[in-house]
């Protein structure tokens, strides 16, 4: 089943408060709470998935779902990465960049590795498959064989079952920890509020729920 076809389906699909997507996992999750919290009473660690208030519903889903809900209509409103927009490659527009957990996506590897652009294959384990499969289908870049991990990059580059990792970095304490550096930048995220294109001409109030949701944010 695709996503499109999911389009006015079920309670979401009826909905006629503004839906609002965050994250259901992880750092950008516990940003996202302290904020929300106080508009629909979004409580931190309480494993709920779905809040409510008068005017808005707010859904917690996949970082890397919620690009999808936006495009078909079932999220009015989302707050994710941008990076995760980009690997779902959909058209959304960008209403606000929150600043929360900004870092770059790199191509991350042995500090030894040398000039590996070269080479003639790469091993690359990554979070983001559609990502890396664009950047190495570029001219003059190695063959990419590709395997797509859910977490700890790392661990695939330093035990030598992959080359190199597509994947976040922020810091850079965990790559160097293990003898590991960016040896490429594929682009900057952070945690952003996106919505459809065209949404000024629908029905909803979006533009209000944009309103809180950005004030809200540049408030913190």
């Amino acid at each position: 089943m695709e996503w499109q076809e999911l389009a006015g389906v079920g309670i979401l699909g009826r909905e006629r408060r503004v839906v609002i997507g965050i994250p259901n996992a992880g750092r950008l999750l516990d940003e996202v709470v302290g904020l929300m919290g106080r508009t629909v009473g979004l409580v931190g660690g309480d494993r709920g998935l779905w809040y409510e208030s008068d005017e808005f519903v707010v859904v917690c889903a996949r970082s890397t779902d919620l690009p999808y809900l936006a495009v078909t209509g079932l999220a009015d409103v989302i707050l994710t990465g941008y990076d995760y927009v980009l690997e779902a490659d959909v058209k959304l527009e960008e209403i606000f960049d929150t600043g929360f957990q900004r870092c770059v996506i790199g191509v991350v590897g042995q500090r030894t590795s040398g000039d590996w652009r070269q080479r003639p294959e790469l091993r690359v384990a990554t979070q983001y498959p559609g990502l890396a499969a664009r950047y190495f289908a570029r001219p003059g870049m190695p063959r990419c064989r590709l395997l797509p991990i859910a977490g700890a990059a790392e661990l695939y580059v330093r035990s030598g079952l992959v080359d190199v990792v597509v994947d976040a970095y922020m810091t850079g304490r965990t790559a160097h920890a293990n003898g590991l550096a960016l040896l490429d930048t594929l682009f900057a995220t952070s945690g952003r509020v996106f919505t459809r294109p065209g949404w000024q001409s629908e029905r909803k109030d979006i533009a209000h729920a944009l309103e809180v949701l950005t004030g809200i944010c540049a408030d913190n």
